[in-house]
């Protein structure tokens, strides 16, 4: 993943451009504040996607998803018929930022996964604390800023979660990540693993 992803998979438009997001071929604008100070607070959770940390950005709350540096597998994108043109489309980061994507051009931003605020690549600067926890060739540079929710999912949280998968349904998403332990209250909060139709894989 490179900057070839800008303006090709990802737009430089904020996200609170005025200009309307077209529902046909969505793609995820970048977080208003990307080029601010990010102060880290807390790490919320690290695994084969990425690691998510508890942030502050002008005053405000997030959940900050960094990417891992993804090492595309040819033999693996041959045999599932993905040309090296196309390689962005399966890694972690594209899943989540086209289902993100998806539900917002469709109003249903923060109903069935948690609200999503826009991609971000990390500057020097606001890398420096991931460089000194990880090293500099564990994760990229990409990431997406989400809303905090420190809630765990409860039980009495299920009839909310069954109900609202009309709403994934509906935007044509395949969950590979409905699990416990990416849930926040009722609201989904990793994307990594779902599919947005039409999705690569499935037309070839």
């Amino acid at each position: 993943m490179d900057d070839t992803m800008i303006g090709r998979f990802l737009p430089e438009l904020p996200w609170d451009d005025p200009s309307r997001k077209p529902r046909g071929r969505p793609m995820l604008r970048r977080f208003n504040y990307y080029d601010n100070q990010i102060s880290y607070q807390e790490l919320l959770g690290c695994g084969g996607e990425g690691v998510v940390y508890r942030v502050y950005i002008e005053g405000k709350q997030y959940a900050l998803k960094i990417f891992q540096t993804w090492i595309y597998k040819p033999d693996y994108c041959r045999s599932i018929g993905v040309s090296k043109s196309r390689w962005p489309y399966i890694t972690s980061f594209s899943h989540e930022c086209r289902a993100f994507a998806r539900l917002d051009s469709m109003g249903e931003n923060g109903t069935w996964a948690v609200k999503c605020h826009g991609w971000i690549k990390l500057s020097d600067e606001q890398f420096q604390h991931i460089q000194r926890e990880w090293g500099t060739k564990r994760y990229s540079r990409w990431a997406i800023v989400k809303d905090y929710i420190p809630d765990r999912v409860v039980l009495s949280d299920i009839p909310d979660i069954k109900r609202k998968m009309t709403i994934a349904r509906k935007a044509k998403l395949f969950p590979g990540d409905a699990e416990p332990k990416n849930y926040r209250g009722s609201f989904l909060v990793d994307l990594g693993r779902t599919k947005t139709w039409p999705y690569i894989e499935f037309i070839g």
